[in-house]
């Protein structure tokens, strides 16, 4: 669908704090132009589609011609290849229930990636909150490290199962965590515990927030996810979104929510808490030994946890005294490849030229009147541009970057773009003094003037730069040549 075709519709900029679409996802965005595309693709003819507007200026499609039962948008992107001179385009993936007889009429066939005929399991349900009626004081203990994304969904998942999470985090939450951060940004003092990496929610907190998954159309296992983060308050077009982003501000509202569900069904949090050894009997843990800072912040206790079905860890990659504390416990380890490389910033309207091009780029839009103006701007030097024939607009342009192919004067390797962040910033996410490590986020508008990437490149378990490393520090070879990079880079 042409974006012009949809200048009433797309929702861009700013949305007052507390307010709700009226309609789901599914039916925010199914348009007049959108339907009248489904039409044509199944060759539905005189039917004329009608619009209605609400008092809120909303507008919804009054009725379905009689072939269609229900039309639900599934998935949302923009394909902005430039082929042959042509326009962008919203490119929307629908889920059309047809009556039995109207399928016969129409001779639809399954056609792979354009038209496929779906089952009734691949309607996929709600995400489950009911509770399993255990009595709290029976409900068996499992122990989790980490209260990343890994960790909470773990948590809730056992909680809804009848279990009783113990999440253990030595971050803190996210209220404290942010004045953590803001000490760093503002005054340069680093909480080797609680930063961009450590504390409620993980590094991805403050980091974006991007839900990136490739696939045309979302399975059970990744709707799931995604109805779980909208109950606990994400805004509920990532359900339909090619490229779901939360952003950061709406992952701290969504993670104290997330605490509060789980609170609520029996589960436990314990921020502060950092494990510092394993406790392995007859092959397996089932406990821990955790250092809990005091509230004063000034001194910690150690305290033992007990699960009764094990542990699970989700620390992610940052925390890396976990692998070495499993190591010192007689934990078999096995080193697995990993990417390393640098973060690299362009002016967003640079972006926008590139992927949308001279006539495109304009239009796209934050609605903060700086950035668009900086935008404005870059175009302005350009003669012949045909913006000002268009009323569409365009989110903001990122890229995806990839190759086998780079040379690094005795091999190639891969090399690709990670997390790029448009209308972002760059921001420090060391976890140690004297060593710097840089990571990358945008907020939910993602209005900033500028945009950022990683631009990484492979390193597998076995590469010969990890040579020296393997002799001395075996499986951990990857952490010591990590941390001497951040060092070198400080």
């Amino acid at each position: 669908v042409h974006p012009d075709d949809l200048s009433t519709y797309l929702v861009v900029g700013r949305q007052k704090r507390g307010s709700v679409s009226p309609r789901p996802a599914e039916r925010t965005y199914l348009s007049k132009s959108v339907l009248e595309a489904l039409l044509a693709r199944l060759r539905i003819k005189s039917f004329e589609v009608v619009e209605s507007t609400s008092d809120d200026g909303s507008r919804s499609i009054e009725s379905f011609p009689p072939e269609l039962k229900d039309v639900r948008i599934v998935r949302r992107s923009v394909d902005a290849r430039r082929r042959k001179g042509s326009d962008p385009n919203y490119v929307y993936v629908l889920d059309v229930v047809l009556t039995k007889q109207s399928a016969a009429d129409l001779r639809l066939t399954h056609q792979p990636g354009r038209l496929e005929r779906l089952k009734s399991g691949d309607v996929v349900p709600g995400p489950d909150e009911s509770v399993d009626g255990n009595e709290e004081a029976t409900k068996p203990r499992v122990l989790i490290v980490g209260a990343g994304p890994a960790g909470l969904f773990c948590a809730l998942h056992l909680a809804r199962s009848g279990f009783k999470p113990i999440v253990l985090e030595r971050g803190q939450p996210v209220e404290a965590r942010g004045r953590s951060i803001g000490a760093l940004i503002h005054r340069r003092s680093l909480d080797s515990e609680s930063n961009f990496s450590f504390g409620e929610g993980g590094a991805g907190t403050w980091s974006d927030g991007k839900l990136t998954t490739r696939i045309g159309r979302n399975g059970g296992p990744v709707r799931h996810v995604l109805e779980t983060l909208v109950k606990y308050g994400a805004p509920n077009r990532i359900l339909v979104d090619g490229a779901p982003h939360l952003g950061t501000d709406n992952l701290i509202r969504l993670c104290m929510n997330m605490r509060q569900g789980l609170e609520a069904m029996g589960g436990e949090i314990h921020f502060g808490s950092r494990v510092s050894k394993f406790i392995v009997d007859g092959g397996s843990v089932k406990s821990v030994e955790v250092e809990m800072q005091e509230q004063s912040g000034e001194s910690t206790a150690t305290r033992t946890f007990h699960g009764d079905c094990g542990v699970v860890l989700a620390t992610g990659h940052s925390a890396r005294d976990v692998y070495y504390n499993l190591h010192d416990s007689g934990v078999t380890l096995e080193p697995k490849s990993f990417a390393c490389g640098f973060r690299i910033e362009h002016p967003q309207s640079f972006i926008n030229e590139k992927q949308y091009g001279r006539d495109w780029g304009p239009r796209a839009l934050t609605k903060k009147a700086s950035t668009d103006r900086a935008n404005a701007e870059h175009f302005a030097q350009f003669d012949g541009a045909k913006s000002d024939q268009h009323k569409g607009t365009l989110p903001v342009a990122s890229y995806r970057l990839a190759t086998n192919e780079a040379w690094d004067g005795e091999a190639n390797r891969g090399a690709f773009s990670f997390c790029m962040c448009p209308g972002g910033q760059i921001v420090p996410s060391s976890t140690e003094a004297e060593e710097l490590c840089i990571n990358g986020m945008s907020f939910s508008l993602r209005d900033s003037k500028w945009a950022n990437s990683a631009l990484v490149v492979t390193v597998d378990a076995n590469d010969s730069i990890l040579e020296g490393y393997r002799e001395t520090h075996g499986p951990l070879a990857g952490l010591e040549f990590q941390r001497e990079m951040e060092r070198r880079a400080f």
